[in-house]
């Protein structure tokens, strides 16, 4: 996790200090960091957030550099990862919580980046994105998920 946070803050200072390539560089490391901690790591809230994100910050990279297509490839891209978590058999409770609470936000980014940057050219629109029934379910079921 340590060297997940070290590339994140590193990745930011540059990103502050508008160094892009070498923040994105950061930040790519960190994702993939995110994923092996996914894998591995014993607390599921923070390897989740470490997943979601390492994701929002290089799309908000791309933003900066006012490339909205890519930012919502990477939105895209951990809004599906974290579905198709949610779609294997989770017998750990806190996990599917966090993956939950990673799902809401994910899709709550993409749909701001669809929305706000009104995509074209093969994006979605934003009602094509619909609400996941794993939202809607544990919004029903427990609210204190969210």
């Amino acid at each position: 996790m340590e060297q997940w946070k070290q590339h994140i803050m590193l990745g930011n200072q540059c990103f502050d200090e508008r160094q892009l390539l070498t923040a994105m560089t950061h930040y790519q490391s960190a994702k993939s960091r995110a994923h092996v901690l996914f894998e591995h790591w014993f607390n599921p809230e923070q390897s989740v957030a470490a997943l979601v994100v390492s994701y929002h910050n290089l799309a908000d990279l791309y933003l900066r550099e006012d490339n909205p297509a890519m930012a919502e490839k990477e939105l895209r891209s951990i809004y599906d990862y974290i579905l198709t978590q949610l779609d294997k058999d989770l017998p750990d409770v806190k996990r599917k919580r966090a993956l939950l609470h990673g799902l809401k936000q994910s899709y709550t980014a993409l749909l701001s980046n669809l929305q706000r940057y009104n995509i074209k050219g093969g994006a979605a629109p934003p009602d094509y994105i619909p609400q996941p029934k794993y939202l809607t379910e544990a919004y029903n079921n427990d609210r204190s998920t969210f």
